[in-house]
């Protein structure tokens, strides 16, 4: 994955530094991670440089046979980053990636909608998350809540006809509990994903 331009933090450009040594031809390769935000583990990309670096860095492994995703957007169906990039980039992605931090099936399904209504290519849900975005982002902290919410959204992106793949967010701000592990072990949350994802896998 090319998770930013260099300019977020040290990290980012440590991760541009190691993406450019890359030789060979991965099966995948990600865009960018949520470029439409700033600051709070999002990459803050303008379009322009966003083309830049797609063209110049990930296109050319298409050529290669890699497949290539989609920068993936902090805005989710608010999006208009993606489709302002998807107009000037000279190779088209291959499939979307999508983040996805929603407390219910419906704001899910709204996002999913979205993307595939706006893109038409396969989704890869690169991460989901229980979490209320109304107003500001708030994770879910009742364990019975986001046991249903797991078995939820598994079952939905099981049987979604868009979807490829998913997986799992341990990513930042998303509290104590909903995490999937916990001292090197599953948490109740990782648990009961485990055990929605044994119905299928």
């Amino acid at each position: 994955m090319l998770w930013g331009t260099g300019k977020a933090d040290s990290q980012d450009a440590a991760r541009l530094a190691a993406f450019k040594q890359i030789t060979g031809a991965p099966k995948y390769v990600l865009g960018y991670e949520e470029p439409d935000c700033y600051g709070n583990g999002s990459s803050g990309i303008s379009v322009g440089d966003g083309v830049a670096n797609w063209d110049a860095l990930i296109a050319p492994f298409a050529g290669k046979g890699t497949k290539l995703g989609s920068p993936s957007m902090c805005k989710q169906a608010d999006e208009t980053w993606l489709a302002d990039f998807q107009t000037k980039i000279q190779k088209p992605w291959d499939f979307t990636t999508v983040h996805i931090n929603k407390n219910n099936m419906e704001g899910v399904k709204k996002d999913l909608d979205h993307y595939w209504n706006t893109y038409k290519k396969p989704i890869w849900v690169t991460e989901f998350s229980c979490v209320d975005d109304h107003n500001t982002f708030t994770p879910c902290t009742n364990q019975g809540q986001i046991n249903q919410y797991i078995f939820d959204i598994v079952d939905l992106l099981e049987a979604h006809p868009h979807v490829v793949a998913y997986a799992y967010s341990d990513g930042m701000g998303l509290g104590d509990v909903w995490p999937s592990t916990k001292d090197g072990k599953l948490s109740k949350s990782g648990q009961a994903y485990l055990r929605a994802i044994s119905k299928y896998h």
